[in-house]
């Protein structure tokens, strides 16, 4: 799926139930400083990745503050963003001059949300030099890390900002738990990054 270079007006690119792609969501949201964004995704999760600047992200009454260290482009320092849950409104301060990815997965559970920070990040390397083939990506939410603390966690876990490293490392966390996590948001970051590198971009990255 190709989308060509436009300006969205902060529209989402990839809609609510898309014909062709109707599991996943994404929007570009760019803001200056001091103005605000709000939206609510019924039926799906949603993660809040800054490709430029830095924000606020407020959700389910929970205020993660300073997400993003990037400056001018998305290679310009380590990605941060925010799992927002299904059905939570969810509300984006730009504290400097930011854009801003939101990609999205249908999911009908509701979890927690968390920040992900650069130190949390999961890195990962595909291909080798020999083959010209060496790429490094840095996974926001990892499949093996993000979302299955959030579903061990539900309900019965205060709401936290814990970060996805500690989380990995709650008591009780088995294989188990991880594989219940499904395609869900990895698998929206996979599509979402597919389009954005048509942008030059990748959103795990």
């Amino acid at each position: 799926m190709h989308i060509a270079p436009h300006d969205n007006r902060n529209r989402a690119i990839v809609d609510l139930n898309d014909p062709l792609v109707p599991l996943v969501y994404f929007n570009i949201v760019r803001l200056r400083a001091g103005e605000g964004f709000d939206y609510r995704t019924p039926g799906y999760e949603t993660c809040v990745v800054p490709a430029t600047g830095t924000v606020t992200v407020e959700t389910t009454g929970q205020t993660f503050a300073e997400i993003g260290q990037r400056g001018t482009d998305v290679w310009d320092g380590e990605p941060e963003g925010v799992y927002v849950p299904t059905d939570c409104g969810c509300r984006i301060t730009a504290l400097t001059d930011t854009e801003v990815f939101i990609a999205g997965a249908k999911f009908a559970e509701t979890l927690r949300p968390f920040a992900v920070r650069a130190a949390d990040i999961d890195k990962v390397q595909y291909g080798s030099d020999d083959t010209k083939t060496h790429r490094k990506i840095k996974h926001i939410l990892g499949s093996a890390s993000c979302i299955p603390w959030a579903l061990a966690a539900g309900p019965a876990f205060p709401a936290t900002s814990t970060t996805p490293t500690a989380c990995r490392m709650r008591p009780g966390m088995t294989n188990a738990t991880t594989s219940a996590s499904g395609p869900t948001m990895a698998r929206a970051f996979r599509c979402c990054s597919a389009s954005i590198m048509n942008r030059g971009r990748l959103i795990t990255s």
